[in-house]
């Protein structure tokens, strides 16, 4: 059942959890993401600042997992703590990411600001909601496939400025 905490068995089949409790046999989709668990060097983006932040989030992504998967008392307490940090550091990382690529004039910012403030808005509904229990665990999965793609996206964002870049110094 989605959302339902294991009471006395967890095994993992092609990627899948499945849960054993209560005589029911639960599927949470928890597992089939992909955990951004370890910082990838395709994640560079040169800039280091920006490079030293993601590595941080994705640290602090590791911590959210964990809570998510300790059982038994305390673990909404400690998904919630951890998922607080992890948006007061989105925030930060954001706005200086933001700040730089509109005084550096990337590309498709008209697209990417709106992208980012969903993201954010996204987050924030999590922290209204105030439930970190099982039942809420999927939102908070979701952001985290968000930030996985923030991380990418500004990979790609970066490389885009950069051909742009070598491309009008070629033509000059």
């Amino acid at each position: 059942t989605k959302g339902a905490a294991p009471s006395f068995g967890v095994c993992e089949i092609g990627g899948v959890l499945l849960t054993f409790g209560l005589g029911h046999l639960g599927v949470w989709r928890r597992m089939t993401r992909t955990r951004p668990t370890l910082w990838q060097e395709r994640f560079a983006t040169g800039f280091e600042l920006f490079d030293s932040q993601h590595k941080a989030l994705l640290e602090k992504v590791n911590d959210i997992y964990s809570a998510l998967e300790l059982p038994g008392p305390g673990q909404a307490r400690k998904v919630e703590t951890e998922f607080r940090t992890f948006t007061a550091m989105v925030r930060t990382h954001l706005q200086s990411e933001e700040e730089y690529m509109v005084q550096q004039g990337y590309p498709n910012m008209e697209r990417l600001i709106p992208e980012r403030i969903g993201f954010l808005q996204k987050m924030e509904e999590v922290l209204a909601k105030g439930s970190f229990a099982a039942d809420a665990h999927e939102e908070v999965l979701d952001v985290l496939s968000l930030f996985r793609l923030h991380i990418e996206a500004d990979c790609d964002q970066v490389w885009q400025k950069r051909r742009q870049e070598e491309s009008s110094q070629a033509e000059h």
